[in-house]
């Protein structure tokens, strides 16, 4: 009728919930998490979720910038990560963060960087923070459900170990560079020798866990 008030039109609820103003479905946007926690690259999460290349390398900064936050913030996600790196006054443990950066400059974190992240801009995102989501996504493949005392005092063991074989080594007249490489090595071997039985790899079982923790995660905190 025309003489008839219109009806108002219902709000629309926000169309996801984990993602403001977001331009796909709450669907294809899970698939591109899902994509994330499996550590596909862009390239290949791009490809599998209809989802330009572009917008897919958004949305990963966007979710690897909130699962550093809440890994640090909230010990108790992402397995204890920060109780690992922080000592119990809230200081970063030295030696863990040596042990990160020098992982930054074997050529498994390069090839890594750049097929994950083809175009990153270190001033822009410190590779620092990408290193970090390396460790929280192979502290979330633990077996144990919080990183122990004893598990602490085995990386320690572990760093202490090649400490001194890398002393050792540059007593001895070693480049620093070589024997830079050489305690990143030793640390891994000594860190396997010593928690191998309480590790497992990421490929098997991390994905679903760090899926899992980020859909939470996005509830509190939508990109």
């Amino acid at each position: 009728m025309t003489g008839s008030k219109r009806e108002k039109r219902p709000v629309q609820k926000q169309k996801n919930r984990r993602y403001r103003r977001a331009k796909i479905s709450h669907y294809r946007f899970m698939n591109l998490v899902e994509c994330f926690a499996m550590d596909l690259s862009i390239k290949q999460a791009a490809r599998r979720t209809k989802i330009s290349e572009r917008a897919v390398r958004d949305v990963y900064e966007g979710l690897r910038d909130r699962m550093v936050r809440h890994a640090m913030d909230n010990p108790q996600v992402f397995n204890d990560f920060s109780n690992l790196i922080m000592d119990e006054d809230g200081m970063m443990e030295a030696e863990v963060v040596t042990f990160m950066l020098l992982y930054t400059k074997t050529g498994r974190f390069k090839e890594r960087l750049r097929r994950l992240y083809p175009r990153t801009m270190p001033g822009k995102h410190p590779v620092f923070q990408l290193v970090m989501e390396l460790f929280i996504r192979k502290i979330s493949a633990m077996d144990a459900p919080q990183i122990t005392q004893g598990f602490k005092d085995g990386v320690e063991r572990s760093y202490s170990a090649a400490g001194d074989i890398v002393k050792a080594l540059q007593a001895g007249g070693a480049p620093a560079a070589k024997a830079k490489q050489h305690y990143y090595s030793l640390s891994r071997f000594y860190m396997s020798k010593n928690l191998g039985a309480d590790m497992r790899y990421f490929r098997d079982s991390g994905h679903s866990r760090i899926f899992r923790d980020m859909k939470a995660i996005l509830l509190k905190d939508p990109l």
